[in-house]
Order: C-alpha cells, then sequence, then structure tokens
C-alpha cells in the first residue's frame, strides 16, 4: 500500500511537470490530474463578503405551441454573471414521467464502456422521459432568446402534451469566490452544509465557518465543534485520544502521512431534523461501523451522543456496531425525507456493496440490500467491488424526496433506489460521457473504465432541485469538473471552469435557495497534499490552526443559476401515457412522496368511463379535485402542485387521494413537506 501510496503522488508531480513542459496527446491522457490553471493561485480567486451570482428570470410558462417541428423562440433573462455572460443549456422532459424506468437489455457489465444513449435506456410506460437537452450556448447578460426546433435527440418532431422545460446557467470564466473549506478527499461520504440565511459553512459536527470571512488574508477561521462527550461515550473512547491524527506510513524509505483519523469525525452524517440540531452518524471514519444519534446545539457549538437509543438492539452506551453486518468500507449514513429511516452504504474493498437499513427511533436494522452486482468493477484482471459510496443530500444536508442516490467510487455508477423497497430507479453507467471513470492501458490504447488503477474517483455528490443530481469528476481529465444528471439519471450538461487553480476535483455543490445571495455552484480547489500539490498557492497550516491543509481544500463559489417552467398543457392537465392497455383498473403511488412543490399520481383503466380524482385532508375534508372526466382504457398521469381548490398551498401532512369510477374505489397516502 506504501508503495502504491508514494507512486501515486509522484504521478502527481510527474503530471505537473508534464502540463508544464509539453506532452503529447497521450501522455496528457495517461497523466491527466488535475482541472484548471497551474498560473493561478490564491490572488487570483476572491474572498470576503458575497460572490456574484447568475440569475435567470423572465422565463414563463408556454401553452400556445403547435408541437409542429416549427422552432419554438424562449426569452428569458440572464443577470448578475461576473464576467457579463454565461453558458445556458437547454433541458426538457415529459411531464409526469417518474421512475423505476424501463432499462432494455442486459448491457455491458460495469466496467465496459457502454452506450445508454438509445431510446430504451430512460424510458416510462413505453415513453421516452428525457425529450431535449442542448450542447450549451454562450450568452451575454440582458434580455436573450434561446431557440428550440420541436425536436427531439433523435431528430423525431415532438408530440403534443405536457413537457417541463428547464434553463440552467453557468459563468465559467467567472473568478472563483472562497466561502471556507472542503475535505480534501471525502472519502467517507460526508458532507458539507451551506446555510445561505445563517451564512455559514458547516463540517457536521467538527467545525463551523463564516463564508463572509476573507479566507485570502485570514485562512485559519473556522471555529472548532466540542464533541468531547461523544468521544467520551463511545465504546474504545480510551484506546485514541480525542481530537484529529495523522498516522504514518514506515515501511518505505521515508514517512507519508496516510490518513487524519478522528474517533468521532462525524462527517457521515445524516439528518434528522430539518434545522440539524439532531442527527444520526457512523463514527470511527472510513473503518468504522459505529452508528449513533444525538444532539448539536448551535449556540454553544457542541456535539453529543443519545445513550439510550438503540438500547434494545445491541447498542452500547448508544453506538451500534454494524462491522459484521456491513464488514467492509464504511461511507454514507442517510435518513429518508420522513426522517423514520437511516441508510448505511458500504463497499469500495472487496467483492461486497450493501446498503443496510435501520429504523431510526429504535435502532433496529430492519433490511440489508445487496448491491455487489452494480458495483463490481475489473480491478487488474480480477473484480472488485466500487460501491456503493457517497449518497445525495442537498447542500442544507436533507435528503432528497425523490430516492436514495448513491455513487461508486473507483466505477461510473451513479444509481438511486427507492427509499421503502429497494428498487432500482435509475442507474447511469460508463460510455455516456457523464461521471464515467477511466484510465488508458498504456500511452495510445483505448482506455480501461472503472479501473482501480485510474486517476478517477467518485466523491462529491450533491442532490439539488427536481430530483436532479451534481457528481464531480475527479481528475479524469483538464476540463470537466463535474456533472449534472437529471431527474432519471441522464446525463445533461458538464461543468467547465477555465479561471481556477489546478485542483483535483471532489467536491461539487449546487445551492438553489429562493433566489438568495448565496446561490450558484460550489466547487473544492487545490490539491490535498501541500508537499505535492501541483502549486504552493495554499499557506502552510498555522500552529493552532484547526485545519490541516493535508486533509483539507479551499471551497469556492462560482455563479449558477437553474429554473424550471411548462412547456405545452399545463402540468397539472391528465396526460396519457400510452404503452399496453392495462388488463385491470391500478392507482400508482405517488412520486415523489414526500413532496414539495409537486407530486405525479399515476392511473390505469381497462375501459372506458366516468373518472374522478380527489384529494382529502386527515380529518376527511376534500382538499381539490385533479380528474372529473369521462376517458379510458389506458395508463394515466395527473399532478398535484401541493395547493387546495382555491389555489392556496396546503400546511404540511398527510394527505389522501383516491380515485373513482365505476364498480373502482382506490385510495393511497401522500405527504406534504414544506
Amino acid at each position: 500500500m506504501a508503495l502504491v501510496d508514494l507512486a501515486r503522488r509522484m504521478a502527481i508531480t510527474a503530471a505537473s511537470l508534464l502540463i508544464l513542459f509539453g506532452v503529447s496527446d497521450a501522455q496528457e491522457e495517461r497523466f491527466s490530474r488535475y482541472v484548471g490553471s497551474e498560473d493561478l493561485g490564491l490572488n487570483d480567486m476572491d474572498s470576503g463578503g458575497k460572490p456574484s451570482t447568475a440569475a435567470i428570470s423572465g422565463l414563463t410558462d408556454i401553452t400556445d405551441y403547435a408541437f409542429d417541428g416549427s422552432d419554438l423562440t424562449i426569452p428569458f433573462t440572464l443577470e448578475g454573471t461576473q464576467t457579463g455572460s454565461a453558458t445556458v443549456w437547454l433541458v426538457i422532459y415529459t411531464s409526469g414521467q417518474k421512475p423505476p424506468l424501463t432499462i432494455e437489455g442486459e448491457g455491458p457489465p460495469p466496467h465496459i464502456k457502454g452506450n445508454y444513449a438509445d431510446p430504451g435506456w430512460h424510458v416510462f410506460q413505453g415513453v421516452d422521459w428525457l425529450v431535449y437537452r442542448s450542447d450549451g450556448e454562450r450568452f451575454d447578460a440582458g434580455d436573450n432568446e434561446i431557440v428550440w426546433n420541436g425536436r427531439d435527440m433523435g431528430g423525431n418532431v415532438v408530440e403534443k402534451g405536457s413537457y417541463d422545460l428547464f434553463l440552467a446557467a453557468f459563468d465559467a470564466d467567472a473568478r472563483a469566490h472562497i466561502v471556507g473549506y472542503a475535505p480534501g478527499r471525502g472519502g467517507t461520504g460526508e458532507m458539507l452544509i451551506v446555510d445561505p440565511d445563517a451564512e455559514t459553512l458547516t463540517r457536521p459536527y467538527e467545525w463551523v465557518v463564516d463564508m463572509n470571512n476573507d479566507f485570502i488574508n485570514n485562512p485559519s477561521a473556522a471555529t472548532f465543534i466540542d464533541r468531547t462527550e461523544i468521544h467520551n461515550s463511545a465504546p474504545d473512547a480510551g484506546e485514541i485520544p480525542v481530537g484529529r491524527h495523522v498516522f504514518w506510513w514506515t515501511d518505505s524509505d521515508r514517512e507519508l502521512p496516510f490518513h487524519v483519523f478522528d474517533m468521532t469525525p462525524l462527517g457521515s452524517s445524516g439528518n434528522i431534523t430539518d434545522d440539524m440540531m439532531t442527527y444520526v452518524a457512523n463514527g470511527q471514519n472510513q473503518g468504522g461501523g459505529l452508528l449513533f444519534t444525538g444532539t448539536y446545539d448551535p449556540v454553544a457549538q457542541t456535539a453529543d451522543v443519545n445513550e439510550d437509543w438503540g438500547a434494545d438492539h445491541g447498542a452500547v452506551n448508544g453506538f451500534i456496531d454494524y462491522k459484521e453486518l456491513q464488514p467492509t468500507r464504511k461511507y454514507a449514513v442517510q435518513t429518508n425525507p420522513e426522517k423514520t429511516k437511516i441508510y448505511t452504504t458500504t463497499g469500495i474493498d472487496g467483492l461486497i456493496g450493501t446498503v443496510a437499513v435501520w429504523d431510526l427511533a429504535s435502532g433496529e436494522n430492519l433490511a440489508l440490500w445487496d448491491l455487489s452486482e452494480i458495483f463490481l468493477y475489473d480491478n487488474n484482471g480480477s473484480d472488485r467491488c466500487g460501491g456503493p459510496g457517497w449518497s445525495g443530500r442537498d447542500y442544507a444536508g436533507q435528503p432528497p424526496a425523490e430516492g436514495l442516490t448513491l455513487s461508486g467510487h473507483h466505477t461510473s455508477i451513479v444509481m438511486r433506489q427507492d427509499y421503502d423497497t429497494g428498487e432500482i430507479m435509475w442507474i447511469n453507467r460508463n460510455g455516456d460521457g457523464f461521471g464515467d471513470m477511466y484510465v488508458p492501458k498504456t500511452f495510445g490504447e483505448e482506455p480501461i473504465y472503472g479501473h482501480t488503477s485510474g486517476d478517477g474517483a467518485k466523491y462529491g455528490m450533491n442532490a439539488t432541485k427536481w430530483g436532479w443530481t451534481s457528481i464531480s469528476h475527479t481528475a479524469v481529465n483538464f476540463t470537466d469538473y463535474g456533472s449534472m444528471l437529471g431527474e432519471d439519471g441522464s446525463g445533461l450538461f458538464l461543468f467547465q471552469p477555465t479561471n481556477i487553480p489546478s485542483s483535483v476535483a471532489n467536491w461539487t455543490m449546487v445551492v438553489d435557495h429562493d433566489d438568495s445571495a448565496w446561490d450558484g455552484f460550489y466547487i473544492s480547489v487545490g490539491e490535498n497534499d501541500p508537499e505535492f500539490r501541483s502549486n504552493d498557492w495554499a499557506p502552510p497550516k498555522p500552529e493552532d490552526a484547526i485545519i490541516d491543509y493535508y486533509s483539507y481544500k479551499y471551497f469556492v463559489h462560482l455563479p449558477y443559476d437553474q429554473k424550471r417552467v411548462s412547456l405545452g398543457e399545463m402540468p397539472t392537465a391528465v396526460a396519457e401515457l400510452g404503452g399496453a392497455l392495462p388488463a385491470s383498473a391500478e392507482l400508482g403511488d405517488a412520486y415523489p412522496n414526500p413532496f414539495n412543490p409537486e407530486t405525479t399520481i399515476h392511473f390505469s383503466l381497462p375501459w372506458e368511463a366516468p373518472v374522478k380524482v380527489e384529494v382529502f385532508n386527515d380529518q376527511g375534508q376534500l382538499v381539490t379535485t385533479l380528474v372529473n372526466d369521462h376517458m379510458g382504457p389506458g395508463n394515466f398521469s395527473v399532478t398535484w402542485d401541493g395547493r387546495d381548490a382555491n389555489g392556496s398551498e396546503v400546511a404540511s401532512g398527510v394527505y389522501l387521494y383516491k380515485i373513482e369510477s365505476v364498480n373502482l374505489r382506490l385510495s393511497k397516502k401522500v405527504t406534504f413537506l414544506k
């Protein structure tokens, strides 16, 4: 292991020299390690105060398009970009389509390059979900128009129906604005939390920083969170003193720092309450397996453990040891949106990759989902399980309503599961150019996908609006910092910043918080080892600093915004989905559930008849009528926007939706969360 680590570090230095002095195309591909520029450093970034933000406005619902293959001109206004322009992408999805999706054909193994761009990869009930995505076009700030030709990705005229139209804008040439720190590797599936209201960046629950701080002139600005009570409660608290400790390789001709280790990192924490005052976490970092819950006090800046939790299920002082249940490397800890279940992921080592499901209230283990086959990849001629690893949560640490979203560490896999059943909702694998990881066999040969010796690894993954997911591209090439995946897992566009210092890409995050001053795309810049970083712009660690620059990079902001409107029929209208005629009447599960701002309800009718779909509150009172029509046979969907019959937003809570027709009365529950 020490020799491998040393060889990789030597390769980093070699890559830096090759970039400086010029190399062949094949050599560039072999030694591709960094994104950004060798010529940029600390003084080429901004810090202190609030960053520049991009904003898309003037985008409105479009109801009068003919869907005849003619050009559709879409007006919008681009504001607030730092450089005066931005790349804008146009994306169109079929409204009301929700996973799980039909994946036709077995496809190649995960470590073989495959092509899933053809129709049939991301379809629901026979209908392609992703209709169109543009390649991106540069627009100046001000009033603009973007044009869609009315056709799908295959050049076919799109039929009249109900669609969601999205615009996303990214100012790739903007100067990075430092807002804090990011863990250098993030290998435990840990979290960073941006609070736009408090204007803070937190690593739960180790430190917190004011994002307005001038990190260039005051690089050691973090306030430490006291976790002594957690350490003292841990079953093995006496083995290592509280705090951070560096382990060293000793079996080579020089000492190399291997890992900064903390008995109670809480970096893998998955929130319980919306304000993150209570949490669930995995202690002991990657080699851990101590699941516990506790409370965070942001005023006193202390974190403790609930010593009574899990007592009926083997917990000691509130810690459940799950190393035997999930024996390989521990990664993410996350809750479901209802905050009733916990999910722990383990993989990366050996041939086993699993998700364990726990009852949050009691600590009881409810299920173990085996995902080993999905995450297997070629490890120098033999198999290794590369996940699951990281789980996608949003900028506030909240789990996405759409499903449990997971990444593979050394593979190109990103996938989503149903929180309750574990059913696979979508998979993004190799071959589409989004999140793919590879390394050439030798100079000039075809790349090997998902190879353990490759420079790529999946670290940062972040959930954002509409079920979209941003992921990092770690050291795959010189241009792609990260990808944005759509609600069905399809790759939509790439983040390619041009004005950041040379960096290894580990963290990505989208903040979209009510058009706040902190909205944008966040990334980590720099390299995690100062001794081997490609430039020396990052300051050395002060003696009394909390942030160790071996383990941390700067976390920076770049201008980004995303907006959605309706195209065609309004999304509350009933959509006919096509597909085979049903043999029986069915009422599908609302998705997402819980939801905000809208959820889609599917139903199937084997005959033509009058149909009514209604929503009731928990008191049995009628809230709104979604469908009251003569229709069928066929498969249909209807979207509820969380509003009552008067157009007012309903209160958070559980609602009952019912379908009634001839000899038919079915109902199910859905939860609205503000």
